[in-house]
C-alpha cells in the first residue's frame, strides 16, 4: 500500500524591521500632525517584539529602549533591534508584511527626511 502525504503551507521570507531616524523629524508639521492625531507623541513599544503582527513600536526615550532591548533578549543571546538606551534617534519596528500604524509612521518620517534634507539613519530586518 502506499501513501501520499500533501502538505499545504504558507512559505514567506517577510520579517519585522527596524529603522532608524534623527530625533529632529519631531519638529516637521506633517509628523507632528500625524503623531498629535494617533495620541503617540509620546512613542509605544509593541507588545510583542518576536511577533510580526503585534512588533509595532516607535521608540523615542531611554526607557523605551531599554524596554525593547528588555523584550529582545531571550536566554544568553542578544538578537535583533538592541539599541542604545543612550542614543537620541527615534526607532520604528513593524513586520514588514502588515500594514499598521507603525508602518504607516515610518512612510511618513521617509517622507519628512526627503522634504527637510535629512539621512535616515539605517534600517535592518530580524525574525
Amino acid at each position: 500500500m502506499k501513501k501520499v502525504t500533501i502538505n499545504i503551507g504558507f512559505i514567506t521570507n517577510s520579517s519585522s524591521v527596524v529603522h532608524w531616524f534623527p530625533r529632529e523629524l519631531l519638529e516637521d508639521s506633517e509628523v507632528k500632525a500625524f503623531l498629535s492625531s494617533y495620541e503617540i507623541e509620546d512613542g509605544y513599544v509593541g507588545s510583542n517584539l518576536w511577533n510580526r503582527g503585534e512588533c509595532g513600536s516607535f521608540i523615542t526615550s531611554r526607557e523605551q529602549r531599554l524596554g525593547m532591548n528588555a523584550k529582545m533578549r531571550f536566554d544568553s543571546d542578544i538578537y535583533g533591534p538592541m539599541s542604545d538606551p543612550e542614543s537620541d534617534d527615534l526607532v520604528v519596528i513593524y513586520g514588514d508584511e502588515y500594514k499598521n500604524l507603525s508602518s504607516i509612521l515610518c512612510t511618513i518620517l521617509d517622507e519628512a527626511c526627503v522634504r527637510l534634507g535629512l539621512r535616515k539613519q539605517g534600517g535592518t530586518s530580524y525574525n
